[in-house]
C-alpha cells in the first residue's frame, strides 16, 4: 500500500489515528475502520473500503492501493470525502479529486 504522507483523518478516527494505523500495519482489521483509496479503475475517483475487506485475497496481492484517508465508521468516511471534495473545489474550482490528490502526492510525497 502507498500512503499519502499527510493523511486525511475523519473526526471519529482522529483521537485513535495512531492506534488505527498501527493496527492496519500489523494486519489487525477492524470492520468499523474505513480507508479512502484512489480507485483502481481510472474512470472512478475514490473508493471507501472497510479494513475488514483487506482480508480478501484480492486485496492481499494489491500493492498499488493508494490510501489517502482513514475514518471510523462509514458516515465518517462519507463526511471525509465531502471534506476532500470541498478542499478540491476551493483550490481548483472543479471536482476532479483524482488529479487533486495525485498532485498532493507528488508535492508532499507518500510513504
Amino acid at each position: 500500500m502507498i500512503w499519502l504522507k499527510h493523511l486525511y483523518v475523519g473526526d471519529g478516527a482522529y483521537k485513535e489515528r495512531r492506534k488505527i494505523l498501527w493496527n492496519i500495519r500489523h494486519r489487525r482489521w477492524d470492520q468499523r475502520v474505513f480507508l479512502l483509496v484512489l480507485s483502481v479503475n481510472p474512470a472512478n475517483q475514490l473508493e471507501i473500503i472497510s479494513t475488514w475487506e483487506l482480508k480478501q485475497p484480492y486485496y492481499r496481492v494489491r500493492e498499488d492501493l493508494t490510501v489517502v484517508g482513514i475514518a471510523k465508521g462509514y458516515q465518517d468516511a462519507v463526511m471525509l470525502v465531502m471534506r476532500i471534495a470541498d478542499e478540491c473545489y476551493r483550490k481548483n474550482g472543479n471536482g476532479d479529486l483524482r488529479s487533486f490528490l495525485m498532485d498532493k502526492i507528488q508535492k508532499e510525497g507518500a510513504k
